[in-house]
């Protein structure tokens, strides 16, 4: 279900709009209340899910942009206070903001 809707709504800011904040409020609710499920991701999929989180937070609409500010607040807060947060940054590290 993932990387479908992803692929949906990554073309474009436009298509799909009525799937864009609902995916990312269920990465926000999976990171607020699975997260030991994102830790035994792979460092691609993780990848994956930052890129998506960094692709929310530089949409156009005001709401999805928020959502995803919120959810990466949430990610940051709950890598660092796991035994995890080295592995995080050093993965997070070779990502580009300014894509």
């Amino acid at each position: 279900v993932f990387q479908c809707t992803l692929e949906m709504i990554t073309k474009n800011f436009e298509d799909y709009p009525e799937h864009r904040l609902k995916f990312f409020s269920l990465l926000r609710a999976i990171a607020t209340h699975c997260f030991p499920a994102l830790i035994q991701l792979s460092s691609q999929q993780l990848k994956l899910v930052m890129d998506s989180i960094i692709w929310a937070f530089r949409h156009t609409e005001r709401n999805i942009a928020e959502t995803g500010l919120n959810l990466l607040l949430e990610m940051l807060k709950n890598f660092q206070a796991s035994e995890f947060c080295n592995q995080f940054y050093r993965l997070n590290s070779s990502l580009s903001i300014s894509k």
